[in-house]
């Protein structure tokens, strides 16, 4: 009998520790989501934290920038007081697609805790795009590219984002319908064409004489190029003086 009362004292007493520790417990976790964030308020500032970071980094708008998190992130914290979060420095450079950062968590200029972040990052930009085929030297005509809202993840950075770049400028190559322009397919006009028909000035001295003749050379204002006479059949070096007359000293 005595065995009895001594095994419900002693279940009586665990019963007692174990609503005990339930409580301490129940309270630290008030605590805790009193004082510092819970991973559902973490997360989005997280998210915000490192898009911030590519956009002050790409030296883009916030809207031209889609961060996407294939994993979550996860912060073991020992004090979950923090008021600062910050994308540490690595030692590769940023860059558009899939990469590694560490991102950091900070109270007080102090950095409590740090983790590793897998992101893709995709740019989104409008962009000028030929609106139909390009022959290759043809000066690009206003209505012959529209501005298009592309994905530039992949791109190079020498993109056009206004349509009034482009227009006068001439192809490097031939351009299909659909293709975003980049500065390498585009150039400034020359001054003259080869094949275009211009004026010989023929000086020497006091004498001048001016014979038609036709460029061999695309050429700017100021340089020299080959032309040909048509009166005399002969190659001359000439020096661009404007859009239709070319000089030659004789």
């Amino acid at each position: 009998m005595q065995y009895r009362v001594d095994f419900l004292d002693a279940r009586q007493r665990f019963s007692d520790i174990s609503v005990l520790l339930l409580g301490v417990l129940l309270c630290t976790a008030t605590l805790l989501r009193a004082e510092g964030p819970d991973k559902a308020n973490l997360d989005p500032q997280i998210r915000a934290a490192v898009h911030a970071h590519f956009s002050d980094v790409l030296n883009l708008p916030a809207s031209e920038i889609v961060v996407e998190f294939p994993k979550a992130i996860h912060f073991r914290v020992t004090n979950p007081v923090w008021d600062d979060i910050v994308v540490l420095p690595g030692k590769q450079r940023t860059r558009t697609g899939l990469q590694v950062l560490k991102v950091g968590l900070f109270h007080a200029g102090e950095l409590l805790h740090s983790t590793a972040a897998k992101v893709r990052v995709r740019t989104f930009q409008d962009v000028v795009v030929a609106q139909k085929m390009l022959r290759r030297h043809e000066i690009v005509a206003a209505q012959q590219v529209v501005l298009e809202r592309r994905e530039t993840t992949k791109m190079k950075r020498d993109l056009f984002a206004s349509i009034e770049d482009v227009i006068g400028l001439r192809t490097t190559r031939v351009l299909q319908s659909g293709e975003v322009v980049t500065a390498g397919m585009v150039k400034t006009a020359p001054l003259i064409t080869r094949g275009a028909s211009v004026d010989i000035r023929f000086l020497r001295g006091a004498v001048e004489i001016v014979l038609p003749g036709v460029a061999r050379q695309d050429g700017f204002y100021g340089r020299t190029i080959r032309v040909k006479c048509l009166e005399t059949r002969k190659i001359f070096e000439a020096e661009i003086l404007n859009a239709k007359t070319v000089l030659v000293n004789l």
